[in-house]
């Protein structure tokens, strides 16, 4: 960040850990700073799965944050988006389901494998720039569908086959965000951030 914007910058990380998170759908989270548990720059991995046969590739990544008020989990995702139009928050709701849809469904399925005993609430796509927060509310039978949905955009006609050997699920989260049992599995390096 030059110089000159440092101050702006400033503000917005401050307003984005001590407000209170105004969704659009109308309800309020509490402060990130005020969250019972933080994880940030989540590193995860795992196979995708095949309807028949091996694993088909590896989806990884990392997820910005994992927050728990409680016994809710919510994934976070900054987003940095220049909005523009007469309703920014119409505007931020069209881009999660335009360009974000792919990302959710992948972040969530991760999530699951490694949140313990929380409950995954959903996943909050913050638009720092415009104090938007997008919430994607995970209901009963979302992760399910999710999951299915990506057994089939893993078959052959769709995803090329990939020659690799069975990769394991990674997580690297710590317990307490994960919750008192832990995640699914503990691999990797925590608070390894994106480099």
């Amino acid at each position: 960040v030059a110089e000159r914007y440092l101050p702006h910058a400033t503000s917005i990380v401050y307003q984005t850990l001590t407000a209170p998170l105004a969704l659009v759908d109308g309800t309020t989270l509490p402060p990130l700073a005020r969250a019972t548990a933080f994880a940030r720059e989540v590193e995860f991995g795992y196979p995708i799965p095949s309807a028949s046969g091996p694993p088909r590739g590896l989806v990884k990544g990392f997820i910005d944050g994992l927050v728990a008020w409680d016994d809710d989990l919510w994934v976070l995702d900054y987003k940095s988006d220049l909005l523009a139009g007469d309703d920014l928050a119409a505007v931020a709701q069209r881009r999660v389901r335009e360009r974000y849809a792919v990302q959710a469904r992948l972040y969530a399925i991760a999530t699951d494998r490694m949140r313990g005993t929380r409950r995954l609430a959903g996943l909050l796509f913050a638009f720092v720039r415009h104090a938007i927060v997008v919430p994607v509310r995970i209901g009963d039978d979302t992760l399910a569908t999710w999951s299915d949905w990506l057994v089939r955009i893993s078959s052959p006609s769709v995803l090329p086959v990939l020659s690799m050997s069975p990769v394991p699920p990674v997580a690297s989260v710590p317990a307490a965000v994960a919750g008192p049992a832990g995640p699914a599995v503990t691999l990797g390096e925590p608070g390894r951030g994106r480099r």
